[in-house]
């Protein structure tokens, strides 16, 4: 398990909350040219509360790293 917590593993928790933060993101758009307004809002949020997530993970567990500063 301390894979998710190495640096140098691309496969790490800072990266996996990334990914769903870009996921949400994408749903949000999805959503939006489909006009389901509120599903969209909803993957927005979603998408900012991982990105919040993100940052807080990197930070505790000295996972940043240049692309993600």
């Amino acid at each position: 398990m301390s894979f998710l917590f190495n640096k140098n593993n691309h496969f790490n928790l800072a990266n996996i909350a990334t990914f769903f933060n870009i996921a949400a993101g994408v749903f949000a758009i999805y959503f939006l040219t489909h006009q389901q307004f509120f599903a969209a809002a909803l993957f927005a949020w979603l998408a900012g509360a991982f990105d919040i997530v993100d940052g807080k993970i990197a930070r505790k567990y000295n996972l940043s790293t240049q692309f993600g500063i």
